[in-house]
């Protein structure tokens, strides 16, 4: 262990020693006192001590070796948060003084090895923006232990949302001690050159060679840390696509799953089957992450159809259904087209339908009331609170009884009650035996056609709109924030009815509950059109329905 450590013109330590006491170390002092300053300095003298013994080995600390200094670059240097190298010196001053070697800065370590002393001093000397750093003094012998030092900085200056920064406000905010505000930055570069690095050794190729991707694995800075992640955590890292002349902030995300490998299984069975409705006169594109039934209008009605699938997954049926890939659960098309269900005539299909509507909005109205009543009594206890704690909840009681005793235990800081999420009223239908009116058949010979959704990028700019999972909201289908394709020749336009069924689980990143609504119906208009979800990539099933949601100039694109 550590028993001494002295510092030459280390930031504001001219010249200092300090005694370690065994076990543990309390640091006292004022501001600007120097308390920081030893533990940037041990930091210091650790990061010397490692890339020495990696560059030049561990011989190199031994007594009588002849040494040579180890050259550094500024963006090489991490051990501590400084604007520059100038700022380890003493008044940002690095010329040479007195000292004989030329190495101006000096840390020096002292310890005890089976009752003899030893020391391990390392010199730092600043030329031309280049950091040269050198065992300037040693006593060590074979076989002697070399103490290691772990430093933990303080992580500060983190925000829910962090802009792209360049690298001279990137070196501002560590400057500030604000490393938590360029957290978001760094691994950004991290995962760019990642994917550069495997474009290079892709090349031409389909994929990357088996002995290119073990070295990529094993020596790449965002694979290591994604490794580590999943290893330890069993979570890993996702970021958002970052285009400058779209995005202000990064967005990070941290996904949990099962680890496989060298990848991580993200798929939910809870979300494969959630089934929402819409009507639309017009044909909008949508994400590969839904899967769009259309039904014959001669045969089924698009929102039955819908609330049957719903109704489905309420049930847990399709967590039998779907299967578990890498990175999703889903439902196959061919799943889906095998699924019975029980098709009631036409006009009976529709009756049904209006009922769960019905229903469904009286459900989502109580919720809504029952919302707004938890957030007057959250409003009441705040008032309640304030009252008690200015004392005018008890000014009658202390003037009626001014010899009580007074509280002489701590106050204890109330802890606000969690909020409850108001559940859903589950409606149980009780119907009669099924008549004799009602036919059994599949979803695949109720259904004209069903295909994926499409997987090419949204923008801002385009003419054709896209639903994606994003759109479905608290039941509805929200059109606040849609994204756009543009038309080309390779773009098929069809104005048909349509449903969208969820066919597989979305990625984490989109497939929180909140993003996934149970039906959703827009305004009456023709010709008719329903969308439901069960998991992933999209399909459709044609289907004769209602209409409804105003998307203009939408357009399905070719199957993918």
């Amino acid at each position: 262990m550590i028993e001494r450590v002295t510092f030459h013109r280390f930031k504001q330590f001219a010249d200092r020693t300090l005694e370690v006491h065994p076990g543990v170390s309390l640091l006292g002092g004022g501001n600007n006192a120097g308390k920081s300053t030893i533990l940037h300095g041990l930091a210091v003298w650790e990061f010397c001590r490692t890339a020495i013994e990696m560059e030049r080995g561990v011989e190199t600390f031994m007594a009588g070796e002849k040494r040579q200094g180890l050259g550094l670059g500024d963006d090489e240097f991490s051990p501590i948060n400084v604007p520059s190298l100038k700022h380890l010196w003493t008044n940002l001053k690095s010329q040479k003084v007195d000292e004989p070697d030329g190495y101006t800065l000096k840390i020096r370590c002292e310890w005890q090895q089976n009752g003899a002393d030893r020391h391990l001093e390392f010199g730092l000397s600043l030329a031309n923006d280049r950091l040269f750093v050198k065992a300037t003094s040693s006593d060590l012998a074979a076989g002697d232990r070399i103490p290691r030092l772990a430093y933990l900085p303080p992580f500060a200056g983190m925000t829910d949302r962090e802009p792209r920064l360049r690298g001279a406000l990137r070196r501002r905010r560590i400057g500030e001690g604000l490393a938590g505000a360029v957290l978001r930055n760094v691994l950004l570069d991290m995962q760019q050159r990642n994917l550069t690095e495997r474009q290079r050794l892709r090349g031409t190729k389909s994929k990357i060679s088996d002995p290119d991707l073990r070295s990529l694995r094993t020596s790449d800075p965002w694979e290591l840390l994604q490794q580590n992640l999943r290893r330890t955590f069993g979570a890993e890292l996702d970021i958002t696509p970052f285009r400058e002349e779209y995005h202000s902030y990064i967005q990070v995300q941290v996904l949990k799953g099962t680890v496989d490998g060298f990848k991580l299984k993200r798929h939910s069975l809870d979300l494969v089957g959630k089934t929402a409705f819409v009507d639309a006169d017009d044909e909008p594109s949508f994400s590969n992450h839904m899967t769009r039934l259309r039904a014959r209008d001669d045969i089924a009605e698009g929102r039955f159809i819908a609330h049957l699938l719903h109704g489905r997954w309420r049930a847990g049926d399709f967590r039998t259904l779907a299967n578990n890939h890498v990175s999703q659960a889903s439902v196959g098309r061919t799943v889906l087209a095998g699924l019975q269900v029980w098709l009631p005539p036409l006009a009976e299909q529709r009756r049904i339908a209006e009922r769960l509507d019905e229903i469904d909005s009286r459900r989502a109205s109580v919720a809504d009331r029952l919302g707004r009543a938890k957030q007057i009594v959250t409003r009441l206890k705040t008032a309640v609170l304030a009252a008690a704690c200015s004392g005018r909840l008890t000014a009658d009681w202390r003037d009626e009884n001014p010899d009580a005793d007074s509280v002489d235990d701590p106050l204890r800081i109330l802890s606000g009650q969690r909020r409850r999420r108001a559940e859903a009223v589950n409606v149980d239908l009780a119907l009669p035996d099924l008549p004799a009116s009602y036919v059994t058949s599949s979803i695949g010979a109720a259904s004209e056609r069903i295909e994926y959704g499409t997987s090419r990028r949204a923008t801002t700019d385009g003419d054709i709109p896209v639903l994606r999972m994003t759109n479905i909201q608290n039941g509805a289908i929200d059109t606040a924030d849609l994204k756009y394709m543009t038309r080309d020749d390779d773009w098929t336009v069809s104005f048909l009815p349509r449903a969208i069924f969820c066919s597989t689980a979305p990625t984490a990143r989109s497939s929180s509950e909140s993003r996934l609504s149970s039906a959703a119906a827009g305004p009456r208009r023709s010709p008719p059109t329903s969308f439901a979800c069960s998991s992933t990539p999209e399909s459709r099933i044609r289907t004769s329905s209602a209409s409804g949601l105003t998307l203009p100039g939408g357009a399905c694109g070719p199957s993918m």
